[in-house]
């Protein structure tokens, strides 16, 4: 099977990450996405498998920084392909860093000088 890792190879407006050329033309979906994925990998620099990169380590860490970046966690759901809330929170790991700026968040909201230029709700 050849696989195309190179960026000049790639097919501009494809959905398919990885593809090969089959019966001469480019764009037909591999059959195991794990040779090339491996290729990638070493391409970058990667080890691929479970002692260096999966697939899954890019989405989990995808959703994160759309998390921390403000994104609405419904939009990322409807990004990144979660249907319940129970498998996005499996990808959406909270560190102690996380639990920090969340405490920080709710400390700067309490403080007195915050609600004087806040308006009752209603």
């Amino acid at each position: 099977m050849e696989v195309f890792g190179a960026q000049e190879r790639r097919m501009v407006g494809s959905e398919l990450i990885f593809h090969r050329r089959y019966r001469g033309r480019l764009g037909h979906p591999v059959k195991d996405y794990r040779d090339a994925w491996a290729f990638a990998c070493k391409a970058a620099g990667f080890e691929a498998g479970r002692a260096g990169v999966v697939p899954y380590d890019l989405r989990r860490s995808g959703l994160r920084s759309w998390v921390r970046a403000g994104v609405s966690e419904s939009t990322v759901m409807k990004v990144s392909g979660h249907r319940t809330r129970s498998t996005f929170d499996r990808y959406n790991i909270v560190d102690v860093e996380d639990t920090r700026q969340g405490i920080g968040m709710v400390e700067d909201f309490l403080k007195p000088e915050a609600h004087k230029t806040r308006t009752p709700a209603g």
